[in-house]
């Protein structure tokens, strides 16, 4: 894992999952799974690496490069490089946010692209990286889990290439007990969101219901043994209700055909302004174990509906529980609403193991 004090002081900006936008030549078989874990195919991924590594640096020395790849090959390899590169997946993060970069699409002539003109894309996308570091003032300065999303159709005209990701905040990780019958949740309220922490002042780490959800979809890095090399990763945000889609429109509207938990959504969600001086909600035990159910029955689960991604067909990697307030203008200081919005990471990668 490189030290993000090494590269650049990297990240980013603008938000949101672009959900509608597609991915070209990316659909998968619903049957492969998550992990390739053979350590032969990381190699040749890890060769793929640094073959690109390679021909950056040469061209960047004023080398000249003619040779070409496919479009479909030069998401794969700027998915791959960024990644290797410039994610920081295993470090744990407390609050995180999904941002967005966008860099100008290369020309294509009969579904090619130019090395050196992909070469050019990636090293935008670090200038960018590093630019956007600089205003980062939130604390959230780690980036992790770069998604390419090419314009529609491939096409040039007036579109960029996407590069969605997470962004969080270095946090100590916190160990989890083990998931009781009914959920991890019990004789606990915590307020919905905003950091306010458990519902009876009680001692801890500046957390809240959707920090604790979280805490039980982060996939375990420890496990690997080796490095992961993510050849493809889609974001997808859900939420429970429709009642933002003006406000929110980039947020996916899903609802299950059944319930897995005796709550009615499976998701919180409230619609409306609160009293001054009335409290911010809390969720006790069985409203947060029926979101933890729900969450892994509808998303974690293979047979669920939604392990999948919608665009590339790509398997449930990790999901991040977020907060947020919702208002009716930017300029409005008083929310309309409040809601759990379930960010769902999914992703196609290969685990190159540790030499023995």
């Amino acid at each position: 894992m490189k030290s993000r004090k090494i590269s650049f002081a990297i990240l980013a900006v603008v938000a949101a999952a672009f959900v509608s936008a597609i991915v070209v030549s990316c659909k998968k078989d619903k049957e492969e799974p998550t992990a390739k874990t053979p350590n032969s195919e990381a190699q040749v991924l890890m060769k793929r690496i640094e073959a690109f590594e390679s021909l950056r640096d040469a061209v960047n020395s004023g080398a000249k490069a003619d040779g070409s790849m496919t479009v479909e090959e030069m998401r794969e390899i700027l998915c791959m490089v960024s990644n290797y590169e410039h994610s920081e997946h295993e470090i744990f993060c407390h609050n995180t946010v999904l941002d967005t970069l966008e860099v100008r699409m290369v020309p294509i002539a009969n579904g090619n692209v130019l090395e050196s003109d992909v070469v050019a894309v990636y090293n935008a996308f670090e200038t960018e990286l590093e630019n956007c570091m600089e205003s980062v003032d939130d604390g959230m300065d780690v980036p992790s889990l770069f998604s390419i999303v090419l314009p529609e159709n491939g096409t040039r005209d007036e579109e960029d290439i996407k590069i969605i990701f997470t962004r969080g905040q270095e946090a100590e990780p916190e160990s989890i007990s083990s998931p009781l019958v009914s959920g991890p949740f019990h004789d606990i309220c915590w307020y919905w969101g905003l950091d306010l922490g458990r519902c009876d002042g009680g001692p801890g780490t500046p957390t809240d219901a959707a920090d604790e959800l979280t805490r039980y979809f982060k996939f375990d890095y420890s496990t690997a043994n080796g490095t992961v090399i993510f050849s493809n990763v889609e974001y997808v945000s859900y939420v429970a209700t429709d009642r933002f889609s003006f406000e929110r429109p980039r947020w996916t509207y899903w609802e299950p055909t059944y319930n897995v938990s005796p709550c009615d959504m499976w998701l919180f969600w409230l619609y409306e302004r609160l009293p001054l001086y009335v409290s911010e909600p809390c969720l006790c035990e069985d409203e947060l174990n029926c979101e933890y159910e729900d969450i892994n029955e509808f998303i974690v689960n293979d047979s669920g509906p939604l392990h999948y991604s919608p665009i590339c067909n790509l398997p449930y990697f990790e999901c991040v529980v977020t907060d947020e307030l919702v208002y009716k203008n930017e300029s409005d200081t008083i929310p309309i609403g409040r809601v759990h919005v379930a960010n769902v990471k999914y992703a196609e990668y290969t685990i190159h193991q540790n030499q023995e």
